[in-house]
């Protein structure tokens, strides 16, 4: 995202989809990024949060921290193929 052309997110809103957020590390780099090129706001969608190490903290320490997250269901029994 270091070439991202500024007139694509400036006075934008940015919209962050992602199957898994492990450590949160490209997460947060993706929010700053959008932001000091002039997004007004960054959203975050994701599926599984694995939330591995230092994820929380830095999800948390997020200045501009707007999120959903929808963990996947359990299953009940085994799977049929």
């Amino acid at each position: 995202m270091a070439g991202l052309a500024a007139h694509l997110v400036k006075g934008k809103t940015a919209l962050i989809i992602d199957d898994e957020v492990s450590t949160a590390g490209t997460l947060v780099q993706a929010v700053d990024v959008l932001k000091q090129n002039g997004a007004e706001a960054v959203y975050a969608a994701f599926t599984h949060g694995v939330y591995v190490g230092p994820a929380i903290e830095r999800i948390e320490k997020e200045p501009h921290r707007r999120g959903r997250r929808h963990q996947h269901l359990p299953l009940q029994g085994p799977i049929q193929l």
